[in-house]
């Protein structure tokens, strides 16, 4: 990626910002997007085959099969959106199979930019949290490689939870459930990040326990 050709001021740095971290976020959700996909798919198979493999002398103890997870819009509601905005929201939409929401606000008076909430969930692999939560890949400045940018736990949220102030994003771990949160122009992102966040685990909580 060319993010600037020539040398930038300071001031031209800020103004590229956005387009930067937008473009590390993109990288990553298509990397969680493909790798929860296939972890995903080795679930449904492992489930066909215990279920194939069960006599029907054991019929009654069956392995347990994961709880289905909820559409990702539905885990925010559209008041607590405008609460985080302090503003009206525009629209929301859901992407990667339900498994992504995006919530979007109007636009400020005098930004290009515009208020957004993005909540990402997949099924959980430890390993692979660890390796995609713990760090990010931000360009350089002007067009040169992709550096490792690190991130810092965060403590009493979830199993486990990382927070990345260059790219925005809070990446939880919440029974077999990865969250990832990401937004931009809030007046306080890490502690509105970390609202919306337990807000999902509470609804997650709540789907495991109306589950049959």
């Amino acid at each position: 990626m060319s993010v600037v050709a020539a040398p930038v001021g300071r001031s031209h740095r800020w103004q590229a910002l956005p387009a930067v971290i937008a473009d590390a976020r993109r990288r990553q959700r298509k990397r969680r997007t493909v790798l929860a996909g296939a972890a995903m798919l080795a679930a449904s198979v492992l489930v066909v085959i215990r279920l194939e493999g069960t006599s029907p002398s054991a019929a009654g103890t069956r392995q347990p099969v994961a709880i289905p997870l909820p559409a990702a819009c539905s885990l925010l509601s559209d008041a607590l959106v405008v609460h985080l905005f302090q503003n009206r929201m525009a629209y929301k939409y859901a992407q990667s199979r339900n498994r992504e929401c995006t919530w979007a606000g109007f636009p400020f008076a005098g930004h290009a930019g515009q208020q957004r909430v993005d909540v990402t969930i997949a099924p959980i692999g430890r390993a692979r949290f660890t390796r995609s939560a713990a760090f990010s890949l931000v360009p350089g400045w002007a067009g040169g490689p992709f550096v490792q940018v690190g991130s810092r736990s965060v403590q009493d949220l979830g199993d486990s939870a990382y927070w990345n102030a260059r790219t925005g994003e809070l990446a939880v771990t919440f029974d077999r459930t990865e969250i990832y949160v990401e937004s931009t122009f809030l007046m306080n992102p890490l502690a509105q990040e970390e609202a919306v966040a337990r807000t999902v685990i509470a609804r997650l909580t709540r789907a495991a326990l109306n589950h049959p």
